[in-house]
């Protein structure tokens, strides 16, 4: 549970992700975890752009992500959550404000939350505004960038901007297989 707002560079002591697959539960608690001082999390600091490889069955919940740019020109699937989720991995009454990806790989699917999610994971009252998401080969969503059998619920998307010189985009998804999706506000 987090007790205060925190800033990525308090938590980045080491130059990479925070862990390899996270598994347990974060509950915000209504804070928010801003960018770092500059609003960058960039290809000169971190060699991975976001807090997990993978969230396997994880739940994140209760948060807001604030100020926060990802540009990776080599690295695939990059969120500001995850790389992957899988496994019934459930985020829930999120904010993501100012958030700006920009992915460059043959594999670069992007998205607020998640690059890439799979098996059951469930996006439910998420909200992304004032936002851009660019993925030069893949897909790119203002959730996530590519879902298979996922579902989401109470999603809304204010001001954003997903673009891909190559694949699919979207204002929820850039691609969905066997997904279900319900109250969306765009």
């Amino acid at each position: 549970k987090l007790t205060q707002d925190i800033y990525l560079s308090d938590l980045d002591k080491d130059g990479e992700t925070f862990c390899s697959t996270f598994s347990g539960t974060i509950d915000g608690c209504g804070y928010t975890i801003y960018g770092d001082h500059y609003g960058d999390i960039s290809t000169q600091r971190r060699n991975r752009n976001y807090l997990f490889t993978y969230c396997d069955g994880a739940t994140i919940k209760n948060l807001t992500f604030k100020g926060i740019r990802i540009d990776n020109r080599k690295n695939h699937n990059q969120a500001v959550i995850a790389s992957q989720a899988k496994n019934g991995s459930v985020f829930e009454n999120i904010t993501f404000d100012h958030i700006s990806t920009y992915v460059g790989d043959s594999h670069d699917n992007t998205g607020a939350v998640v690059g890439y999610a799979t098996t059951n994971c469930t996006f439910k009252n998420i909200t992304v505004k004032n936002s851009d998401f660019t993925a030069d080969q893949n897909q790119s969503g203002a959730v996530v960038g590519h879902a298979m059998n996922c579902k989401f619920t109470n999603i809304k998307v204010e001001h954003c901007e997903s673009t891909s010189r190559h694949s699919y985009t979207g204002g929820v998804a850039g691609r969905t297989d066997d997904c279900t999706i319900s109250d969306v506000e765009i």
